[in-house]
């Protein structure tokens, strides 16, 4: 089984609160300059990938993950993929969120859900080559600096989605 270990999932979501059911990304309150242009260069690659389904000018969780289940689904060398959480940012001193530091988190519980979602899609498929094919998922905690795909959160995840 061949699995593309690198795919970080995007969103709109404006409401950190609401972060255990879609995406959350707000650079306005903290916009540098990387966070501009790099935001502009991933919505300009989605937008020309197909990813906007709906036209709005935006890609937002589902159309991104609707895109790469277009991907992996039509894919005849991958078998899978990972989709990659990342963390919020804590002040080291008191362990709280930082709302106005974090412009992206990507939950674990969201990120649990959509994989379940999107594996039982494969399953309804009629080819069984497709059923055959799985998604997973991962976590990039911010804090530390860099990406670590935990081989726990690939087995949890593959057994919370009851495949």
């Amino acid at each position: 089984m061949k699995i593309d270990m690198h795919f970080h999932v995007v969103g709109r979501g404006k409401e950190i609160d609401q972060v255990d059911d879609q995406v959350f990304f707000y650079p306005e309150d903290n916009n540098t300059l990387l966070t501009s242009v790099l935001y502009r260069l991933v919505e300009e690659y989605l937008g020309q990938a197909g990813a906007d389904f709906d036209q709005s000018g935006t890609i937002d969780t589902e159309e991104y993950l609707n895109l790469i289940y277009r991907y992996l689904n039509t894919s005849k060398e991958i078998d899978g993929v990972v989709l990659l959480g990342l963390d919020a940012l804590y002040r080291p001193k008191s362990g709280r969120l930082d709302k106005k530091k974090t412009d992206l988190w990507v939950s674990n519980r969201v990120l649990a859900k959509k994989v379940k979602e999107l594996n039982e899609r494969l399953m309804r498929e009629d080819d069984p080559k497709k059923r055959g094919k799985r998604f997973y998922w991962g976590v990039c905690p911010q804090r530390s600096g860099g990406c670590t795909h935990e081989i726990d959160s690939l087995c949890a995840a593959h057994q919370s989605s009851g495949l």
